[in-house]
Order: structure tokens, then C-alpha cells, then sequence
């Protein structure tokens, strides 16, 4: 079995987006992405008194002192399918309050739906085969543009390393072998560069100028004696 991270949210691009064949992949995990916007209804979660602007909470499998709580935008319920595997074991990652409710803002008739506690992130392991998968609803954790704007010292950013991490772990880091290549030595033989200076000027002044005087000598001659 193979790892992999997946991450997705809810924009204007992808409101109508049911990721079809990627959650043919993430149900042999027991996930499964909803086509659905988590809407955060508690108050103290908002940023900036907005509902699918806020903070999620980190369970406390996957928490520290220092990633406790991290933000979401637009984010997408990750739940279990409805006749899970026996095999695989999930649990969830970042989730919200109990106030949360989901919303098809691709339907003509926007309303909130099954106020509860939303997963926004989970992961998942094949106890038979050690495959294993993270399923987040927001890219607010690995994005370019998250984290352009906002920094590897960002505490979203931090958790998404502590992910990745966890998935290759030190041994696969030092495991990473890139052969070294054997740099041409382009050293200047000052000994050569110095003969060959010699012989030039050598040829300059023994050849070239007594030849230059010569012609000269010659062309002034000839123009006198014509006078």
C-alpha cells in the first residue's frame, strides 16, 4: 500500500464539483468527499464574523501546545461511507464545533442543512496492507498560495510538515540518495598561458614592428624622390 495527502475546498471553480472518481479512490479508505460548503456558526470560531472563513479545531491524535486550532476557508465535509470496510480504521483530524451546518451554494435554494460537528480533515489506514491516506476539505494547509502568503512559520503550514513527516518519516528522508557527479577540473595552467604570451610578444617585437618601420621607411622614400 501506497500514501497519499489529498486536499480540496469549496470555490466558485468547483462549487458543482462531486470529485467523482476521487472519491472512487478515497472510498476504498472509507472517506468520502461531500459536495458541500461548511458553514461555522459559533461565533468565537468566526474570523471576521464570517461563516466559511474560520477556525477549526486539531483532535486530539494529531494536537500540540502549539497546533491546537488552525483556520479554514470554504471548506468541504470529509466524513466515513455509509458501509465502511473492516479493514481500514479512520479517524478524524481537524473538525468543527457542534454549531456547524453544511450548504449547497450551488443550489437555486441556498439554506443551511444537519446543524453538527463536521470533519474537515481525516485519515485513514488498511490495517492488511499499511496503505494509508489524509483527506482535507480545505487547502488552507499545503496550497501555493497559502502558504506564499502566509509563510512556513504559519501554524497551518507547520501541521501540513508534521503530516508530511509522519507519512515518509527520517528514514525516508535519509533514505533520499542523489549520486554525485565529478566536477572537470578547468584549472588555468598559468606555466602554458605565460609561454604563449612570450612567443606573441616575441613575435611582435621581432617581426611585426622592424616589418611596420620597414614600409614606412620605404613609403616615405618614394614620396620624395617623386617630389
Amino acid at each position: 500500500g501506497g500514501k497519499i495527502y489529498i486536499a480540496v475546498d469549496y470555490m466558485a471553480g468547483n462549487g458543482t464539483e462531486d470529485f467523482v472518481l476521487l472519491n472512487q479512490l478515497v472510498n476504498q479508505m472509507n472517506l468520502n468527499i461531500d459536495n458541500k460548503c461548511i458553514y461555522e456558526n459559533d461565533i468565537g470560531l468566526q474570523l471576521s464574523g464570517s461563516q466559511v472563513n474560520s477556525m477549526v479545531h486539531v483532535t486530539d491524535n494529531y494536537k500540540n501546545s502549539d497546533n491546537h486550532i488552525l483556520q479554514c476557508t470554504y471548506a468541504r465535509p470529509v466524513r466515513v461511507i455509509d458501509n465502511p470496510y473492516s479493514q481500514v480504521e479512520t479517524d478524524p483530524v481537524l473538525q468543527t464545533s457542534d454549531k456547524a451546518s453544511v450548504v449547497d451554494m450551488a443550489s437555486e435554494d441556498i439554506r443551511e442543512e444537519d446543524s453538527g460537528l463536521y470533519s474537515v480533515g481525516m485519515h485513514s489506514v488498511r490495517t492488511d496492507n499499511g496503505a494509508e491516506v489524509y483527506v482535507f476539505g480545505t487547502t488552507n494547509l499545503s496550497s501555493d498560495w497559502y502558504i506564499s502568503n502566509c509563510g512556513i512559520s504559519d501554524q497551518n503550514v507547520v501541521f501540513f510538515r508534521k503530516i508530511v513527516k509522519s507519512m515518509v518519516g527520517d528514514k525516508g528522508v535519509n533514505d533520499l540518495n542523489i549520486e554525485s557527479k565529478q566536477i572537470e577540473n578547468y584549472r588555468l595552467n598559468i606555466t602554458k598561458s605565460s609561454q604563449s604570451v612570450s612567443m606573441v610578444m616575441l613575435i611582435v617585437f621581432m617581426l611585426l614592428i622592424p616589418a611596420v618601420l620597414l614600409l614606412a621607411s620605404v613609403f616615405v622614400y618614394t614620396r620624395r624622390k617623386n617630389l
